[in-house]
């Protein structure tokens, strides 16, 4: 008989938990890693770089690449005291190597970023980064996305603010295509294009989710001021403010090559140039919205057949100081609940802000003239 010898073996597997690091980056270049890109190529997935307060310029600090990185880019002291400046040299950030919802950016001021294609401050391709309370300022394309151009792609973008951000094209704040970001709270204030949508601009099957944002002093020589829709994009748009805002067609609004966006509980007041919403070959769904004041017309063109139905008034909103740019809105506001013109229950505020003062110490402008001075001021 044949005896076959059992050997048995026993793997002993042991789990040694790693703890996620902190690379601190300082603007002098004396932290752990001599600048933000350094700290960034020497993370690993889940580690924070954490950046001290400063200016952080030149090579390493610009044309940040995540490379396909989950890391937590963060800082010390939030974006009034953290700044990455470009110079008009470049871009500022990149994400363009499948990052996922995981790599966040917080607390960070992007300024003056150029590119003479998409993207003048962040260029975002095939990517769904996380960026939360971050200011993108003063940067210019040569094309679209004077702020953030993002494409094939679900980037996240939580009380973030584009100011005086530019395109030679489309959307001087923001240009998705092909894209569906969620946009939460954020402020598009003095951007401008030279055709279509100053603040945000959508194209391409693109359908973002833009909920309690405001558009201010938004500017483009065609289209809509604030937002522009083409190409089949069907963006939702709820709980937001569109005041004093400038377009060739729709001040605040503008739907066209089989556009569908939605509006919902929002604000168009105010805007300067265009009627307050314009489709070509394209609609607008509108519920419970307050269109108001509008240089070219309110409830006219393609939305007429909606004044008065689904909650859908005109009225002035009662901001609490226009000219000083508070545009939350007085307790007695038409936009609050049980205040409605006409009785119908909206589930909730109209605009982005809500109620912020009495009754009785608004102060309305007779000109748009007069805010945006005190705000640039």
């Amino acid at each position: 008989m044949r005896h076959v010898a059992l050997s048995v073996c026993i793997v002993l597997v042991v789990v040694v938990q790693v703890s996620a690091r902190t690379w601190y980056i300082k603007a002098d270049g004396s932290g752990d890693a001599a600048t933000i890109q350094a700290g960034i190529d020497s993370s690993a997935t889940g580690d924070t770089v954490l950046v001290g307060a400063g200016t952080y310029t030149g090579l390493g600090n610009r044309a940040i690449d995540f490379k396909g990185r989950d890391v937590l880019l963060v800082s010390e002291f939030g974006p009034q005291v953290t700044v990455i400046d470009c110079d008009g040299a470049a871009n500022a950030l990149r994400f363009v190597s499948g990052e996922t919802a995981a790599t966040v950016i917080q607390g960070i001021t992007v300024m003056d970023g150029y590119s003479s294609g998409n993207g003048g401050a962040v260029l975002c391709l095939n990517s769904s980064p996380t960026m939360i309370n971050c200011v993108i300022a003063s940067s210019t394309s040569g094309h679209y996305g004077g702020g953030i151009y993002c494409n094939t792609s679900a980037l996240t973008l939580i009380d973030c603010t584009f100011s005086g951000d530019s395109a030679s094209l489309d959307g001087g704040g923001l240009c998705c295509s092909w894209s569906s970001p969620t946009i939460t709270d954020c402020n598009f204030i003095n951007n401008a294009s030279g055709n279509h949508a100053a603040g945000l601009f959508c194209t391409n099957y693109s359908s973002p989710a833009i909920t309690g944002c405001l558009f201010l002093d938004n500017s483009a020589p065609f289209g809509g001021g604030a937002i522009g829709c083409n190409y089949y994009s069907s963006p939702v748009i709820a709980d937001c403010t569109m005041c004093g805002n400038s377009g060739g067609t729709g001040g605040a609004l503008e739907a066209v090559d089989f556009s569908e966006p939605t509006l919902v509980n929002s604000i168009i007041v105010f805007n300067t140039t265009g009627c307050a919403v314009s489709c070509s070959m394209g609609q607008v769904e509108i519920q419970c919205c307050d269109i108001h004041g509008n240089a070219g017309g309110d409830w006219v063109g393609c939305i007429s057949g909606q004044y008065g139905a689904d909650g859908n008034f005109s009225a002035d909103p009662l901001f609490c100081d226009l000219p000083g740019v508070d545009l939350a809105v007085q307790g007695c506001s038409p936009c609050l609940p049980g205040y409605h013109p006409d009785g119908y229950d909206c589930g909730g505020t109209i605009g982005a802000f809500g109620s912020g003062c009495g009754c009785d110490n608004a102060v309305q402008p007779s000109t748009w003239g007069g805010i945006k001075t005190q705000f640039k001021e």
